[in-house]
């Protein structure tokens, strides 16, 4: 119990921590780059994101599920090769497309570390290192941060290419400290032969096709807002998601430990079943209590934190609340199936978000203009929510007694053992 419990605060923490650097990125950029900066800025990352997304396709999140059974070396040299391939791939489509906002060098520079690096942090969080995962990504978004304050605050500088050098440093230094982990947790005298798993292209592909949906879920509307409305709405709009972004912190720290309990546990899908709910009503509470905090900041707050350029955030966010809402507590059921590699289950109910999106914005542009793009993204989450419930409690022959829960929670937080 002891360790259940350090295991969620320190991640939570480290999470925390995590997310307060990017904040803190954000503030800087917004304030020296104006929206039309921080529109770039999320497009850029899109399509690194994007990018990241297609080269997990062999391996990717389906590592952290193969790492306790699978010889290190036969996990990272495909998923490394095909990271190589795709980035590849990448600076050839930049290099040759007219819309280059930054140079195809250092965009796919920035993807190549980034894949790497989490190829190497999910084998870790596979192998029950969550701390040391954790600690990674704080130090690399520090670095991060720090970069970005010297450039923009004390240089006073202006232009939006400084950021992506920063960020491939950052990216290249967490890829170093991932890789001197990984090695410290090398299979050591293993008689298994390097070989190529078949599991690491089946788990990896529909892992990431629900992945890449998913990505498509909570980014596609930068593409819409991009086109039909312009960089510095996309400003707007990247900024209040990164607000979202900041409230799935203790969901994710939830479902990366729940995650892993269920992975390494005799019985998973049993064992599963009772874990998920009680990381469902302690994901509702931490939920609950930040919408509070967000509907009663005003917005002169936003606009005193990121600048001029944001005045109408405050009006943005309270339509997304919904959305993000939903979306966090459908994290802990995504993190169930995941843990179970019922990862078609997930790509389902990925794919019908997508679909919910895509139509109600499309009827719905037309009369109400940028509040369509809101309005669809609440509605394809709370969608996505109500069919991850339905899905899970057919499946569950228990019922759910969220206060007792909140008991158990209660009683964690306050053992001596």
């Amino acid at each position: 119990m002891k360790l259940l419990k350090n295991n969620i605060i320190n991640t939570l923490i480290s999470k925390f921590l995590t997310a307060f650097c990017l904040m803190g990125v954000v503030i800087i950029t917004s304030q020296t780059l104006g929206s039309e900066g921080r529109g770039l800025i999320s497009y850029v990352l899109l399509i690194i994101a994007i990018a990241q997304v297609i080269s997990e396709f062999v391996g990717g999140s389906a590592l952290i599920n193969l790492a306790p059974r699978i010889r290190t070396i036969n996990l990272i040299w495909p998923s490394y090769l095909f990271t190589i391939l795709i980035v590849g791939i990448l600076y050839l489509v930049m290099r040759f497309s007219g819309n280059n906002f930054i140079p195809a060098w250092l965009t796919a520079l920035i993807a190549l570390f980034l894949c790497l690096s989490n190829i190497n942090l999910n084998i870790i969080l596979g192998r029950q290192r969550i701390n040391q995962r954790n600690g990674i990504q704080f130090l690399y978004t520090l670095l991060l941060l720090s970069g970005v304050y010297y450039v923009y605050w004390i240089q006073k500088g202006t232009d939006v290419v400084p950021y992506f050098n920063i960020l491939a440093f950052a990216y290249i230094i967490g890829f170093i400290l991932s890789l001197l982990q990984l090695l410290s947790l090398a299979d050591k005298g293993s008689i298994e032969p390097l070989q190529l798993s078949r599991d690491i292209f089946k788990f990896g592909f529909w892992s990431q096709l629900a992945q890449l949906v998913n990505l498509l879920n909570y980014r596609i509307a930068y593409f819409f807002v991009e086109r039909d409305f312009g960089l510095e709405q996309l400003g707007v709009y990247g900024n209040s998601m990164t607000v979202g972004d900041m409230m799935k912190i203790p969901g994710q720290s939830l479902g990366q430990v729940q995650h892993n309990r269920i992975i390494n546990h005799s019985q998973p899908e049993r064992f599963g079943l009772k874990l998920t709910k009680r990381y469902l009503t302690l994901n509702l509470v931490l939920y609950l209590l930040q919408a509070i905090v967000i509907i009663l900041l005003p917005a002169l707050f936003w606009t005193w934190l990121l600048g001029s350029d944001f005045i109408t955030l405050k009006n943005v966010v309270l339509y997304l609340l919904p959305g993000f809402i939903a979306l966090g507590l459908a994290t802990s059921f995504s993190y169930y199936f995941h843990a179970l590699n019922r990862f078609k289950t997930v790509l389902a109910v990925n794919l019908a978000t997508l679909i919910t999106f895509v139509v109600s914005y499309v009827l719905l542009v037309g009369n109400l203009g940028f509040k369509a793009v809101l309005i669809s993204f609440s509605l394809a989450y709370v969608v996505q929510l109500m069919l991850f419930v339905v899905l899970f409690f057919r499946k569950d022959k228990g019922s759910y007694h969220p206060l007792k829960d909140i008991k158990y929670w209660w009683r964690i937080q306050f053992s001596k053992e």
